[in-house]
């Protein structure tokens, strides 16, 4: 009997034992579970800056080239104005030209007219 009950106790350590490793065990388990989620829930935070900071850096080299773009279109506007006054000058420069040619054909007629 008193080895029976010595055996039970020591079972009833061991149980007692055994429980309290089950208990941690959970509690490891549950710790795990909330560390990988909280881990997941890290690398999509990751991810999603990541593509941010990716569109970002799209749109700083897409303002890059915008301002590029620009900078062209400004200087062959510029290039086209000062065509265009060119053209106007010549265009002027003809018109008194042909103004003169003209008023000086007049007089020719004129003059060839009296001749006749």
């Amino acid at each position: 009997v008193a080895r029976t009950a010595s055996g039970e106790e020591h079972l009833r350590k061991e149980l007692e034992g055994l429980k309290f490793a089950k208990k941690q065990a959970e509690m490891f388990n549950r710790d795990k579970e909330r560390a990988e989620e909280q881990t997941r829930q890290v690398k999509m935070d990751a991810e999603h800056w990541k593509q941010k900071f990716h569109c970002l850096s799209i749109d700083v080299d897409r303002l890059q080239k915008l301002e590029e773009d620009m900078e062209l279109a400004s200087r062959e506007a510029q290039e086209m104005r000062m065509q265009n006054r060119q053209l106007l000058l010549s265009v002027q420069q003809l018109s008194k030209d042909w103004e003169a040619a003209d008023s000086e054909s007049r007089t020719l007629q004129v003059q060839l007219a009296a001749l006749e």
